[in-house]
């Protein structure tokens, strides 16, 4: 069963925690009980909190504290399924037989035993460390951030899960962790940095191409002159750098300065682990961004990102300049491939494109254009199809994890604001109301099944033809002919590498029943893997051997369906 907020619910406040008051129903004769455990030695967890809630109706919340036998009971409970989870200090917060946000719901009602729940509570992790400079001297104010990486979702990626700030004795601490792999990085600046004095530069600028994201352009600073894209330093001055003109670049525990090289941290329940990581300063680079030749902006900025991994970014610290022609200088850049953006007054970040750029030790820029689509999409309803009101379009690219979306317009027509990069997007419509995209017919990029992908800049239109009517699937998990607790459940399309979005997850509860709602009409596969969440599914190759023990159900607009699947 999906984990909601239950959790949040409530432990987010102080517990009044007594026994659980009667229920009304006169089928009020059930029970749950069990005893909380360490996950690591087994032992009874006392005073551990423990809480209970119809999955029908969560807020309607219950709570009691184990005793010194860390057992616990519910008694006077009606014919439903609960959902479960427990608390103790020094243990991270979980819900009962919790992967990732899924949970296993207890079953209570006739010819069901719900009265022998052993529920492992993990001893919660932590990472800590000091932070220091090249002379073994605390960075105060640093960034520390923290990335877990591993098996998510069905595929192997790092997100950023959580930051702090350096206390003054360049102390961080994240704590309530579950056990895992992680990431540390630090974004600090040099306390005693020097940047080179402003000067004031005299511009010749000239435009020419097809396209605002086409040109090229020259420019003088006192002997300092630039070709198409890149700019190269060659004052005198540049030839006497600054010793204090140093920066940061943003580093990974244990002292990597590149992404791939960061040591993973792992760990295990109740594992503390110590992370300190050293500084070291590298000579900052700067360079000048010409006006656009129209106007003078003395308001404009820049921003700055270093790309890390599976499309996050963290922004970089910049200084920038602006004289009174307009042109933008920017100090105390560390060496590096950085993706820029200039925002112009009056836009948003959203406006304006984009380039990446690399940044050498010499202060030389390559600036290039990130292609970028602009994407139009019509709506085509199908008969007895309701227009989507108060609906998004989404587009979501699974490797870089960009996001886009788009209100629907009452006309049915989307136009992103955003330009949109290449890559292969998936397609989804939210707050539908029962309505789904049926089929996708692409002008400028190529559509397969839920996936358009968009190859370069330029205009893109979809013809996105909308249904209405979504299943619902059931069903029971078996081994041997029992209900089979806790097996990860999937809901597979057919050509599920260009229909991933269309994949439905959940996983069986006590009684070995799972629910799939709002499953698109197709075909599909269910599968049921036991210790199936390190896998990578979204993999066709991991997947496939399951699917070949499959149970195919054939969704039909409004079916609804209850199957039985073996667990593999």
């Amino acid at each position: 069963m999906f984990l909601r907020s239950l959790i949040i619910c409530v432990f987010a406040g102080v517990i009044v925690a007594q026994q659980p008051s009667p229920n009304s129903s006169a089928s009020a004769q059930f029970e749950i009980r069990g005893v909380i455990i360490d996950a690591v030695n087994g032992q009874p967890l006392s005073r551990a909190t423990v809480s209970i809630a119809p999955v029908t109706k969560r807020d309607d919340i219950t709570v009691m504290t184990t005793g010194e036998d860390g057992r616990f009971r519910f008694r006077n409970l009606a014919r439903n399924k609960y959902s479960l989870s427990a608390q103790r200090r020094g243990y991270a917060t979980h819900a009962y037989d919790q992967h990732e946000t899924f949970s296993s719901s207890i079953a209570v009602g006739p010819s069901i035993d719900s009265s022998n729940i052993v529920f492992r509570l993990a001893p919660e992790c932590s990472i800590s460390g000091i932070v220091v400079d090249e002379a073994g001297e605390p960075v105060a104010g640093g960034q520390v951030i923290l990335f877990r990486t591993g098996v998510e979702g069905g595929m192997n990626r790092t997100r950023q899960v959580r930051q702090v700030q350096s206390d003054d004795r360049g102390s961080y601490h994240f704590g309530h962790l579950l056990p895992g792999k992680f990431l540390v990085a630090v974004s600090a600046q040099v306390w005693y940095a020097q940047r080179p004095k402003p000067r004031q530069p005299v511009i010749q600028t000239t435009l020419s191409g097809e396209s605002k994201n086409q040109y090229s352009w020259q420019q003088t600073f006192g002997g300092m002159t630039g070709g198409v894209g890149s700019v190269q330093s060659k004052d005198p001055e540049d030839d006497v750098s600054l010793p204090l003109d140093v920066v940061y670049p943003i580093t990974f525990y244990p002292g990597s300065t590149e992404p791939g090289s960061a040591a993973p941290i792992v760990l295990n329940p109740g594992d503390k682990f110590a992370a300190d990581i050293n500084l070291q300063p590298v000579p900052a680079t700067h360079f000048f961004i010409p006006n656009d030749g129209i106007a003078t902006h003395q308001n404009r900025y820049l921003t700055l990102q270093r790309k890390l991994f599976d499309g996050s970014s963290l922004p970089v610290i910049t200084e920038t300049r602006i004289d009174a022609s307009g042109t933008m200088e920017v100090v105390g850049i560390p060496p590096g491939h950085f993706t820029e953006k200039i925002i112009e007054p009056d836009k948003s970040q959203q406006d304006g494109p984009t380039h990446d750029i690399d940044v050498t030790d010499g202060a030389t820029v390559q600036q290039a254009d990130v292609p970028a689509a602009h994407v139009a999409v019509s709506l085509q309803l199908d008969a007895g199809t309701p227009r989507p009101t108060q609906s998004y379009l989404q587009l979501f690219n699974p490797k870089t994890r960009d996001f886009f979306n788009q209100l629907v317009s009452e006309r049915g027509e989307i136009e992103f604001q955003q330009p949109i990069p290449p890559g292969a997007y998936e397609l989804w419509l939210s707050n539908s109301g029962g309505s789904y995209i049926r089929s996708i017919i692409a002008t400028g990029a190529k559509a397969s099944g839920r996936t358009i992908q968009i190859r370069g800049s330029g205009a893109v239109a979809l013809r996105v033809a909308i249904g209405q009517g979504q299943g619902r699937v059931t069903g029971t998990v078996l081994r041997d002919g029992k209900a089979f607790a806790g097996a990860m459940v999937l809901l597979v399309p057919s050509d599920p590498g260009n229909n991933a979005i269309l994949v439905r997850r959940d996983q069986s509860d006590s009684d070995g029943t799972f629910t799939f709602g709002f499953a698109v009409p197709g075909k599909y596969t269910a599968v049921a893997i036991d210790n199936g969440w390190e896998l990578e599914w979204l993999n066709q190759s991991v997947l496939k051997p399951y699917l070949a023990q499959g149970t195919p159900v054939d969704v039909q607009p409004n079916g609804k369906y209850d199957i039985q699947v073996t667990a593999q």
